[in-house]
């Protein structure tokens, strides 16, 4: 009797393995756990001694690797025909160094952001428009007591919080530069794909 596969497979892939698994790269499922746990242990691609990699690759190459492995099984593909998959190579970095990191990249982000609001009120002059408004309503006297700046901060970080939807206790959506970040590496790997295939570099059962 025939058995069904099934193969999902991410259109971007990072591993950290020289030795590339069917399983570190796709879902497979299979009504026999047997099979399936053996069609997950089938290597699939062997990187060379390199620190960084990257493969582009049909899933067609797949299948025909794993049809040479199992007989009388039936290979069924429900994610990316092709696909790229990232190789780094892992390396032991000291938690000081990353705590280091991340404290400086803090710093730096918090210092940028304050620069770009400080720079952004400069340019409109924010103050005049504070002090043509409090002529406006007559409240002139309150100005000492900075109330529209004061307003205008808090209107600032709630405002943010509102537009990136983080408030704490609540599911996170993702931000704006999160989505922007996934639309710039869709088409990164779009782009890749299309230049392996002009230059012949893709992994397909062809080449």
């Amino acid at each position: 009797m025939c058995q069904t596969v099934y193969l999902q497979i991410s259109d971007n892939i990072e591993v950290n393995k020289k030795h590339i698994y069917l399983k570190d790269i796709a879902d497979v499922y299979c009504r026999d756990t047997q099979l399936c746990k053996s069609v997950k242990e089938m290597e699939v691609y062997q990187i060379s001694n390199e620190k960084k990699a990257r493969i582009c690759m049909s899933v067609l190459y797949v299948i025909a690797a794993l049809e040479k492995s199992f007989q009388n099984v039936q290979f069924c593909n429900l994610g990316s025909t092709d696909f790229v998959i990232d190789y780094i190579e892992q390396k032991q970095h000291s938690k000081v160094i990353q705590n280091l990191c991340i404290v400086l990249a803090s710093v730096f982000i918090c210092i940028g952001s304050a620069y770009a609001i400080v720079a952004y009120n400069n340019d409109v002059n924010v103050s005049e428009i504070f002090n043509k408004l409090y002529d406006l309503f007559g409240i002139y006297a309150f100005s000492q007591y900075h109330l529209l700046e004061i307003g205008y901060a808090i209107g600032m970080l709630v405002g943010i919080l509102v537009f990136y939807n983080h408030f704490p206790g609540k599911d996170k959506d993702p931000t704006p530069l999160a989505v922007e970040m996934d639309k710039s590496n869709k088409e990164i790997t779009d782009t890749l794909l299309t230049q392996s295939e002009q230059n012949g570099t893709k992994r397909s059962v062809s080449g």
